[in-house]
């Protein structure tokens, strides 16, 4: 791809399918991705344009021909995220909790950049798309569950201890946006949350 893009910038989707031999599949993932968001149209177009791309290939190949140009709507900004959240393990069209704005709205939740103000032991509601939850041996033998949540200004820990699993570790586990209550904790600089709630944000 890179070889045949130094002689030549690609103008188009069919001119890149004309020149680049490349399986349907890995071209879908890649439109996907945002690699072809620098030529006209949006991912959705780019999309309803491979049928008729591989049909006119196996046409001048002495297969058959098919497919028609269909008109699309451009993603929604959810599917959008959730596309590259599925491929790419990441997110460059927004941040993830902007989706679920209108349901934040309703929440007194506290940003990650304000809990160093909140008081010891204060209850407080935090959300963020879980990026790490890790379940360390414990000497009394009880599964203790750390999660790291990210949401719009940083990184926001959790703690749930055995108490608070019995009626939400299932949304703890299953789920990729989560909304904990629960009371602040201090180690000096260091500011976590021990979980007495946790709410899989995509069912609020």
């Amino acid at each position: 791809i890179l070889s045949k893009r130094r002689k030549r910038k690609f103008d188009s989707l069919e001119d890149f399918c004309l020149r680049v031999k490349i399986e349907r599949p890995l071209l879908e993932n890649l439109i996907l991705s945002g690699c072809f968001n620098s030529l006209n149209g949006e991912n959705a177009d780019h999309l309803l344009k491979v049928s008729r791309i591989f049909s006119q290939l196996l046409k001048k190949n002495g297969g058959e021909s098919g497919g028609e140009i269909l008109k699309s709507s451009p993603f929604s900004l959810e599917k959008k995220v959730f596309l590259e959240m599925d491929l790419l393990d990441l997110t460059f069209s927004s941040h993830p909790l902007l989706i679920f704005r209108e349901a934040l709205r309703k929440i007194e939740r506290i940003k990650s950049g304000h809990l160093s103000t909140m008081a010891e032991g204060e209850i407080v509601k935090v959300a963020g798309i879980k990026v790490i939850l890790h379940t360390p041996p414990t000497r009394s033998g009880q599964r203790v569950i750390f999660l790291t949540l990210e949401d719009e200004e940083g990184l926001i820990d959790v703690t749930v201890f055995p108490s608070a699993q019995q009626l939400y570790a299932k949304d703890i586990f299953e789920a990729d946006f989560l909304l904990i209550e629960g009371g602040v904790q201090k180690h000096g600089p260091a500011v976590s949350i021990i979980a007495d709630k946790a709410f899989d944000l995509r069912k609020m």
